[in-house]
This record gives C-alpha cells, sequence and structure tokens, in this order.
C-alpha cells in the first residue's frame, strides 16, 4: 500500500479475473446514463463553466438510502450488484486508513462509470461547502480496466497530496481512497480503449427538507408547502412515502403536484378508483410501472395485488431515489425490480425536463409533470429543469421474464403510446390489463391511444380520475 496524509493506493485489492468478468457483464447493459455533474464549486457557488468540466463519461448510479447497502436495479446483473456490495466493504476497510470510523457508517454514493476514448475529468474535489455535498468524507475509485484488458491508455487519475502531483495509472483490481473533502483530483483524458471503473463515497446525505427550512430567504408561507413525509392508510395497513424536494431551493419556488397534495389530503393512494379496479381483477403474476414517479403505484401493486413481482421504471435520478426508499420503507411481499431509465422504441439517450410552472408571484416545481422533450420541439423555456435520460425498449427489458405479465401501468406524460408500441410483443403475448393516463391535449392525444390499442385487440373497461383508462383484451 501506498499512504500520504490524506489518501492511500493499494493493488490487487480484486482479482484481475472478477474485473474482467464485471466488465464483461457491463458492456451489456443499456442502462448507462450520461454523467450529473456537481454544479456547485467549493465555496458553494455555481460553477461558470460546467460544460468544459468533464467529457464522454457514463454512469450508472445505485441507490442506498443512507446505509451500507445498495438496492437491486433491474438491467443490471445480479452478480454486478454482488460485486458493488463486496467493494463498498473493500472500500470502507481501506478508507479506515485516511477517516475515522464514525465518518464510514453510511455510503454517500454509490456509481459504475465508464469513460470513452477522449474522457476525462478536471481539477476538482468530491465534497464542497454547499450543504447536499459537505457531507461527503470518503472518496473511492476502484479500477476494472486498464491497458491490458481492455486497450487502455491515458485515463490515470491524479491527485494532490502532501504537496505534490500524483500520478495513479488504472489498473485491474487496485483501490484509489482519498478524503472527499480535502484532496483535489482529476482524470487524465483517456486515449485509447475504455476506462471501467467503480466510485463509492462514504458520508451522509443531510435532509433537503432541513436546508430549506432553515433558509431565511423563503417565507413561512412556503414553508408550510415544503414536503414532509406523507403517511397513509389502506386496508388496515400504513404506509410512508418520502415526499418530493424541490432541485434547487430558493425564495418563491416551491413543491406543486396532484399527486403529492392527494396523498397528504386524503391519506389513501393516488388513482385509488383504478388501483381498487385493478385489484378487484385478482390478477396474479408480474406487474409493471413505467412512470412510477415516488412509488405510489408501485407499492399499491407489490403490497394490495395478487402480484408475483413487480418491474418499476423511473427516468428521473432524483425521483428514482426517492423511489428507491418508498420502495424499501413499504414494499416486503413480493421483489420489486427498479428500473432508472425511460422507455421508448429506440434505446438512445433522450432530454427531459420537469417543469417550474409560472404562478402569481412564483415558480411551481411540478416534479410529476416531467416529460421527454420532442426532438422537433423548439428549445424550452428557462424555466424548466432539463437533463437527460437513458431510454430503453419495454420488449427488450422484460423479453426474460418467464412468469405471466398481467399488468402494465403506463403514465409518462404524453409519451404514452410511444410507450406502448415498445411493449407490443409483451402485450400481444402476455396480453395483460393496461391502466394508461390518455389525456386529450399531449403529444399523442386519447384519440390515437385508443384507436393504437382497439388496433390491436383491447377495448376501454373502466375510467377513472385524472385521466385514467384500464384497458382489457376484448372477450371473443
Amino acid at each position: 500500500m501506498q499512504t500520504w496524509k490524506y489518501a492511500c493506493f493499494s493493488k490487487n485489492a480484486i482479482s484481475k479475473e472478477e474485473c474482467d468478468y464485471i466488465v464483461s457483464l457491463l458492456k451489456t447493459t443499456r442502462i448507462w446514463q450520461d454523467a450529473e455533474i456537481n454544479t456547485i464549486d467549493e465555496d458553494g457557488k455555481p460553477k461558470s463553466d460546467v460544460s468544459s468540466y468533464y467529457r464522454v463519461q457514463k454512469t450508472i448510479t445505485l441507490s442506498c438510502e443512507n446505509s451500507i447497502d445498495v438496492n437491486p436495479v433491474a438491467g443490471l446483473h445480479d452478480d454486478v450488484i454482488k460485486f458493488i456490495k463486496k467493494c463498498i466493504k473493500i472500500s470502507k476497510k481501506h478508507s479506515s486508513n485516511i477517516c475515522n470510523s464514525t465518518e464510514l457508517n453510511s455510503v454517500f454514493l454509490v456509481q459504475i462509470q465508464l469513460t470513452e476514448k477522449g474522457g476525462y475529468f478536471r481539477w476538482h474535489k468530491d465534497a464542497s461547502k454547499s450543504e447536499v455535498f459537505s457531507n461527503r468524507k470518503s472518496s473511492n475509485i476502484i479500477y476494472l480496466s486498464d491497458k491490458d484488458s481492455n486497450d487502455l491508455s491515458g485515463g490515470s487519475t491524479v491527485i494532490k497530496v502532501d504537496d505534490k502531483k500524483v500520478n495513479i495509472k488504472p489498473e485491474r483490481g487496485s483501490i484509489l481512497s482519498f478524503r472527499a473533502d480535502t484532496v483535489y483530483h482529476k482524470g487524465e483524458t483517456v486515449n485509447t480503449g475504455e476506462k471501467y471503473a467503480i466510485y463509492i463515497g462514504f458520508g451522509t446525505r443531510p435532509d433537503t427538507r432541513e436546508i430549506m427550512k432553515n433558509n431565511p430567504s423563503i417565507s413561512d408561507s412556503h414553508k408550510e408547502m415544503l414536503p414532509k413525509e406523507i403517511q397513509l392508510e389502506y386496508n388496515n395497513s400504513v404506509y410512508v412515502f418520502e415526499g418530493i424536494k424541490a432541485k434547487k431551493p430558493g425564495a418563491n419556488v416551491f413543491v406543486l403536484d396532484q399527486q403529492v397534495a392527494h396523498i397528504s389530503r386524503k391519506k389513501t393512494f393516488w388513482e385509488s378508483e383504478s388501483l381498487e379496479a385493478i385489484r378487484a381483477m385478482n390478477l396474479k403474476g408480474v406487474y409493471v410501472d413505467v412512470g412510477a414517479f415516488m412509488g405510489n403505484h408501485t407499492t399499491f401493486f407489490c403490497q394490495e395485488c395478487d402480484s408475483t413481482a413487480v418491474f418499476s421504471f423511473e427516468p428521473v435520478r432524483r425521483f428514482f431515489d426517492i423511489l428507491s426508499i418508498n420502495v424499501k420503507r413499504n414494499c416486503k411481499r413480493v421483489p420489486v425490480y427498479l428500473m432508472n431509465c425511460a422507455i421508448g422504441t429506440k434505446s438512445k439517450f433522450v432530454h427531459m425536463t420537469t417543469p417550474y410552472e409560472k404562478g402569481d408571484s412564483s415558480l411551481r416545481f411540478n416534479p410529476g409533470a416531467s416529460f421527454i422533450i420532442d426532438e422537433n420541439d423548439p428549445k424550452p423555456e428557462i424555466n424548466k429543469d432539463l437533463f437527460t435520460a437513458y431510454q430503453v425498449n419495454l420488449d427488450d427489458m422484460l423479453k426474460g421474464v418467464d412468469e405471466n405479465i398481467c399488468v402494465i401501468k403506463v403514465d409518462t406524460e404524453g409519451y404514452d403510446l410511444e410507450v406502448l408500441k415498445s411493449a407490443e410483443k409483451t402485450i400481444l403475448k402476455h396480453k395483460p390489463v393496461l391502466l394508461i393516463e390518455a389525456w386529450p391535449f399531449m403529444k399523442f392525444s386519447r384519440e390515437e391511444i385508443f384507436k393504437y390499442l382497439v388496433s390491436i385487440g383491447y377495448e376501454p373497461t373502466f375510467a377513472g380520475t385524472s385521466a385514467s383508462f384500464i384497458f382489457a383484451p376484448k372477450k371473443i
């Protein structure tokens, strides 16, 4: 082991054969997303030149909910999850050389990283004075590829320690640990090949609600509108949901979402009429939730229906994290497989937005209205929150499911017809009941959706609130 004041590096922490096997699995996955960059500098201020901060990096971020564990992700091989759990243990032990035990009690971030040819990271610290990032204490990089496995050249990690720069070349099975709040580092350009690595950060994520409550710039009336833990009772069971948090806290920005408001006021599931109609059908098999948001339907399918498993898809990263928390809290009866991706006919990166709707004197953060931006649309207005997600084909994701798929729910803010077409093979094979949101004014109109479903042998059997409809195969 090489050691410095705030960093250490060890070779052969994991066997090269195991690294090669994991990389082979990662090369077949289709759930990579463009890297999300911390746009806050070390002084807690927005970075002025984020676009040049990194280049050509893709990531898969795993939810860990401030624990020493990770949640399973649909589309990611079980052996990869087992490997990451092993990496967490190795990283915690290795980080004990530079951190005290209390700083390693929970995982801040777990990320699988792929840096392609031409990719790099500029100088930065992983922790900053921003309240959200200041609690990250230890950063760990486990290298999965090198010049002998992936024809990799370049891609070294350079750290500033002991008043000097140290160059760490990628080597399969090696691990670099350093203080996230102290050590500046960069990733040099990958000249050839691909660099695969696992990043594990230790620390605790603060409660964003508390940050907002303690912000003097937010008025008392808006503080009352801040999200809270939401509790509901149904069928003699109590469910607790994590609330939705605004991404950029500030004066005159607050959460406005029908689903959150309904659960808070009514103390029951959102779209309970439609859900109860599904439950009354006594359908046994796999349930699929596309556009899962905070997990309302996923939880109901898992706990209140005769499901054998639930597959849940949510493309927005920060809502996926909340979905993961809610599933872990509430879903105990059958397995729930989570996927952080969008659904469509083609596998590709898509641009999405969560709108900030204009009010009389404020912006209303509307998380449930996140949608995919049409490539032909003009540039979205500046008050929208823009990001990138990876889109996959639903038929491809479900083709390995051996059990009967009996229910597919789709709520994708106007993208529903695209989702249905991406699942056409699955629908024709399994004949599931379909729970669809169909508004007349969205990208694909209600009429277009109905016309398509009739063309593949379906008919509407139930109309609920919030433009939700149940379709079932026509009876012969």
